[in-house]
């Protein structure tokens, strides 16, 4: 569920690039890239299953441009823009694409999947700062509905295995776990003692600079790094 937070977080800064912005300039790979990432949000808020989700990268694009295929002409046509961009022989003016296309190629295919699955939302009637406006707000509300049901998760793992740990809660949230015994390990499958340090197999701490998990300290829930400061509001 971590990963679907991070993805939510990456739409949002496709989102929140600004508009007028055309003197930076973006890798056309860039395009499809923000075109996947706009069709997967759509088919997780959707509860809607693709092969699709368990794909990413270069067969992720090469599935979503056979998935497209049998959308209407006038639609098609648009997804392709951005879907083939990273294969199309541009020319020098148009071979690195504005940044403002990284939104509308989100957009695009976030609308695409919901063309793709035949499910109505409102926002395939909106445009431009009203459309935005609509799916960030849709993003953000999903993302609470995340977070709320990652928390959740964890309190009734932490109660229902009764781990006394005091980290038990953070470290779950950040992707460790509990075993059938009630212990806890971090995401590296560490175990983790009753002080919160990870240990090896025979319940030695690990020295900080061999083997180490850090426990981050900041957020219960990691983040993405962001895209340059450059192309967001």
């Amino acid at each position: 569920m971590n990963d679907l937070y991070i993805l939510l977080e990456t739409a949002q800064r496709y989102l929140s690039i600004r508009d007028g912005d055309e003197t930076t300039m973006r890798p056309s790979i860039d395009l499809p890239d923000a075109f996947s990432c706009g069709y997967l949000i759509s088919l997780h808020k959707t509860r809607t299953y693709s092969p699709a989700l368990s794909l990413e990268g270069v067969d992720l694009v090469e599935h979503l441009k056979g998935d497209i295929n049998d959308l209407p002409v006038k639609i098609k046509k648009y997804c392709h823009s951005y879907l083939f961009a990273a294969d199309v022989d541009y020319n020098d003016t148009y071979n690195k694409p504005t940044v403002p296309k990284l939104r509308n190629a989100f957009i695009c295919g976030y609308c695409a999947a919901l063309h793709k699955i035949g499910k109505y939302d409102p926002v395939l009637a909106l445009t431009g700062h009203l459309q935005i406006t609509h799916i960030m707000s849709e993003l953000l509300l999903f993302q609470k509905k995340i977070k709320d049901a990652m928390r959740a998760q964890a309190r009734i793992l932490v109660n229902t295995y009764g781990v006394k740990n005091k980290d038990a809660y953070r470290t779950i949230l950040l992707g460790g776990y509990v075993d059938k015994d009630g212990k806890l390990f971090d995401t590296d499958g560490h175990r983790i003692n009753d002080d919160g340090v990870p240990c090896d197999e025979y319940g030695n701490p690990i020295n900080a600079g061999d083997d180490a998990t850090p426990q981050p300290e900041a957020d219960d829930i990691p983040t993405c790094e962001p895209f340059p400061s450059d192309i967001l509001v």
